[in-house]
């Protein structure tokens, strides 16, 4: 990225195409828990990041949460708790990604590695967050885990299937275009 205004840019284009794409794709998997809607916001940021930077898709993904708020007035409670979760997941996946790159299966791989941090990081992040959203027990949030990890894993390899199938012919195209 050669400019602060480019970068600026990018990350607001980033951050707008994965609220679209999270609002036109969301939909519930599991009839017990509605409130966990499954969409594929995240794959433009996971694009970004990959052949951009962590720091572009970092950045994209805090502007994303910020236009949730403002134009959907989604929940304080549930951003924050899609950051946090989030971010990992892009961080370790971007890393996996370049330690694999150019094996085959790389991305998969690499998501796989990325959906564990994040189920891992989901246990004590939902309980801090719903303790605080709605003052929820460790035992009731532990409860929940029943649907918050899988759909926290298929979100994330979701994620992964998609940008694999893309990755190929958009890797060296964007790289060149993020770079200018």
């Amino acid at each position: 990225m050669k400019n602060k205004t480019r970068f600026v840019v990018f990350a607001g284009l980033s951050a707008a195409l994965s609220y679209v794409v999270a609002k036109f794709t969301a939909f519930s998997i599991f009839p017990a828990t509605p409130y966990l809607r499954m969409h594929f916001g995240e794959v433009p940021l996971l694009l970004i990041t990959l052949c951009g930077s962590l720091k572009l898709g970092i950045c994209s993904l805090f502007v994303k949460e910020i236009l949730s708020f403002f134009i959907s007035g989604s929940n304080i409670f549930g951003l924050i708790s899609d950051f946090i979760l989030v971010t990992p997941f892009l961080i370790t996946t971007k890393l996996v990604a370049k330690k694999l790159e150019g094996k085959k299966g790389q991305i998969l791989i690499a998501s796989l590695c990325g959906a564990v941090v994040r189920m891992i990081l989901c246990v004590p992040v939902n309980i801090v967050i719903l303790k605080f959203q709605y003052g929820t027990p460790v035992a009731g949030v532990m409860a929940q885990m029943l649907y918050i990890l899988p759909f926290n894993f298929l979100k994330s390899m979701l994620d992964g299937i998609c940008i694999s199938l893309i990755y190929q012919k958009l890797n060296n195209p964007l790289k060149n275009f993020l770079q200018g």
